[in-house]
């Protein structure tokens, strides 16, 4: 099943990344940054963005530097020269060296509409995740909605790094295209990270390419 594959694909970006009132206007007051996927995203000015063009910060050479393994870091880099991901994080705070962060990447998987796919899907990924993150996993939240008119589908749950959870969003932003934004955060931050994600979600532009 696509899906299913696409939320495995998370699911070990997640691994990676873990160890280590709106209205008019407000979109003008908030940092806005452009993302290789054709989406721009609409943030606080303590939210930085790692692109595949600037990975200063992630290889230890920024003015604020990510508190990361080496081998992450090398990992990260990595996988962002290829351009298939990008990672934005949250520098306002640090929990024992861990920033609340949001990845975004591409699917050319289908977001589930029916009922019916829905609930199969729902029923299948705490398994699968439980698999690849190595516990038993426990859906918050599980459900479709529209975002910005784009059909979503919507997951939450506890994350691998203690204290932490994870919101993602699977955007049908094409007929063939998906875009999948994790928000991972420390609960004790959560109405920040929370809030900010929402604001993000309020004013997303989507470009087409």
């Amino acid at each position: 099943m696509k899906l299913l594959k696409s939320m495995r694909l998370s699911a070990l970006q997640l691994c990676l990344f873990l160890v280590f009132v709106s209205g008019p206007g407000v979109a003008e007051e908030l940092k806005s940054f452009q993302t290789s996927f054709g989406v721009t995203l609409y943030l606080p000015d303590d939210w930085q963005l790692l692109s595949k063009d600037d990975l200063s910060s992630v290889e230890g050479n920024g003015k604020k530097e990510l508190d990361l393994p080496p081998l992450m870091r090398e990992r990260l880099a990595e996988r962002m020269q290829q351009g298939d991901l990008e990672l934005l994080f949250n520098t306002r705070d640090s929990h024992q060296g861990v920033y609340d962060n949001l990845s975004l990447f591409e699917t050319n998987d289908q977001v589930p509409e029916a009922a019916s796919q829905i609930k199969a899907t729902c029923s299948a990924l705490p398994g699968l995740l439980g698999r690849t993150l190595g516990k038993e996993v426990e859906l918050e939240r599980c459900e479709g909605k529209e975002v910005q008119g784009y059909p979503a589908f919507i997951l939450a749950y506890a994350g691998s790094v203690p204290d932490t959870r994870v919101l993602q969003y699977m955007l049908q932003i094409e007929q063939r295209k998906s875009l999948v934004m994790t928000l991972t955060y420390h609960q004790e931050d959560a109405m920040g990270s929370l809030q900010d994600f929402e604001t993000l979600l309020e004013h997303l532009e989507l470009v087409a390419q």
